[in-house]
């Protein structure tokens, strides 16, 4: 056993490598219970075993200047669709044969097929190969099809209803599952429009007690969204807990987890008119760099990182692999920044993308053990 700072974070790990070094963790053991924890934070009381794998990437997709501010990415049939916050044209489809740019659409505006804020990527069917996004600052949905070679055409308009904060719109046989900012920082099911709502959904972790104003509340319980291929389960990764959930696509939950790494609670002082202001120098986020979900497992990104590690870079993620009934499998150390992913049906694959300052797609080649 060894008691290091791994990332800026205190955690009592057990590397699992051989029969001697299990010999040498119960000695180790027994020697740190004799010192009364005095190597490592007496906070941490619960032994975090972590099974780790440092990858490689396989492959990096061309030039990093061809990107601003990526916000989603997702597998398409053989494509890989690509969502930009800042550039000139806001979607960008990709083969992933051949790794070449196949098209780029979606200009900024407010008109039929433009763009303001893709959140959301979800695929609607490989081929033909059709997805939607979920656009933040048009507050809608949008069905595209990649059509030929150099053309893509709208299938579907969606403009949400009353519930305009919705980021990740899921759409089901009974309506919508909408993740988004919510005042009770929950999901929302929803009519097809998002305008009626049918049910609020969720327990988020922390309570209105804990952060009494609406935006403090909203804010330490933000999260993001990933569904798997069949579109039955939806998985909540937390940014200021280390804390994932899963639900049915009726909104029924079917289980929660905690992650094996640890994040102090949100800090706060009360400033004046009854506001709260967060201590930056402290807070953390658990996962922040994206979610991802297939058949067989969750992949969430995790950081424990402060608001200037995150902004200057310095912090790499580690992935964390759970399997849909809350059991954390491995941890993937892909020693970069990142800020989307996502994962072929199969678990061969894992897309990423870092800051590199600017933002590089890499494809890498997931462990043996998770594949199927």
């Amino acid at each position: 056993m060894r008691c290091a700072r791994i990332r800026g974070i205190e955690v009592m790990a057990t590397i699992r490598r051989s029969a001697g070094r299990r010999r040498l963790r119960a000695i180790l053991l027994l020697l740190g219970l004799s010192l009364g924890g005095l190597a490592c934070d007496a906070a941490r009381e619960v032994e975090n075993t972590i099974d780790s794998h440092a990858l490689a990437p396989k492959y990096t997709f061309g030039d990093s200047t061809a990107w601003a501010l990526v916000t989603e990415l997702q597998p398409v049939g053989e494509y890989l669709v690509v969502a930009d916050g800042i550039a000139s044209t806001h979607l960008t489809v990709l083969d992933r044969g051949t790794r070449k740019v196949v098209l780029r659409f979606g200009p900024t505006g407010r008109g039929p097929q433009e763009v303001e804020w893709v959140t959301f990527i979800l695929p609607e069917s490989a081929r033909p190969p059709r997805f939607w996004t979920g656009d933040f600052g048009n507050r809608r949905a949008v069905l595209w099809e990649i059509h030929g070679w150099n053309a893509v055409r709208v299938l579907q308009n969606v403009n949400y209803g009353g519930s305009g904060y919705i980021r990740h719109p899921v759409f089901t046989q009974h309506g919508m599952l909408a993740g988004g900012l919510f005042p009770d920082a929950s999901m929302l099911e929803t009519d097809s429009t998002g305008g009626e709502i049918v049910a609020s959904i969720g327990t988020p972790p922390y309570s209105g007690d804990d952060y009494p104003t609406p935006t403090a509340f909203v804010t330490v319980n933000h999260y993001r969204l990933a569904v798997d291929p069949q579109r039955t389960r939806v998985v909540l990764a937390h940014r200021y807990a280390n804390r994932l959930d899963f639900y049915t696509l009726r909104g029924v939950r079917i289980g929660g987890t905690a992650g094996p790494r640890v994040v102090p609670r949100p800090e706060y002082t009360e400033v004046r008119n009854g506001m709260l202001e967060f201590d930056r120098t402290t807070m953390q986020s658990a996962y922040l760099g994206g979610v991802a979900a297939t058949e067989n497992f969750v992949y969430a990104a995790f950081c424990g990182c402060t608001h200037a590690e995150w902004t200057d870079g310095v912090k790499p993620h580690l992935i964390h692999v759970f399997t849909w009934d809350g059991r954390f499998v491995t941890e993937l150390d892909v020693q970069e920044q990142i800020t989307a992913l996502a994962v072929l049906p199969g678990d061969s694959v894992m897309y990423t993308v870092s800051r590199d300052p600017y933002p590089m797609i890499s494809e890498w080649e997931l462990p043996r053990e998770l594949r199927h």
